[in-house]
């Protein structure tokens, strides 16, 4: 992952700015982990969450361009493991890991 981005995402997910929701990129309640990675797209490429929506025809992983903008290996984010599962981060933010929990992943495995 591009150490630079990896940085950023890290510091948002902890920074308590962002409430977390499940299986959308965003919505009424916040953000899944890859939907603040957009938000964090947004600001540096102006390609965020729309865009991704738009490109990606869907609202739970994130396009080829975020994807290849952070040097992720998936759609799904990349596979980490968290309290012994080994999956994708989406689907940790799914199962109810908090962000802080995902972002230690991230931190020490990507």
């Amino acid at each position: 992952m591009n150490p630079t981005i990896k940085a950023k995402w890290v510091a948002a997910l902890r920074s308590g700015e962002y409430k977390q929701a499940k299986e959308n990129l965003q919505d009424d309640k916040g953000y899944c982990c890859l939907g603040v990675l957009c938000v964090i797209s947004q600001s540096e490429t102006g390609f965020g969450i729309k865009e991704n929506r738009d490109e990606n025809s869907g609202d739970e992983t994130i396009s080829i361009t975020i994807q290849r903008w952070a040097d992720l290996p998936s759609s799904e984010g990349a596979i980490v493991s968290i309290e012994k599962e080994e999956t994708s981060l989406a689907a940790h933010n799914d199962a109810g890991r908090t962000f802080l929990q995902i972002a230690d992943a991230i931190e020490g495995q990507l």
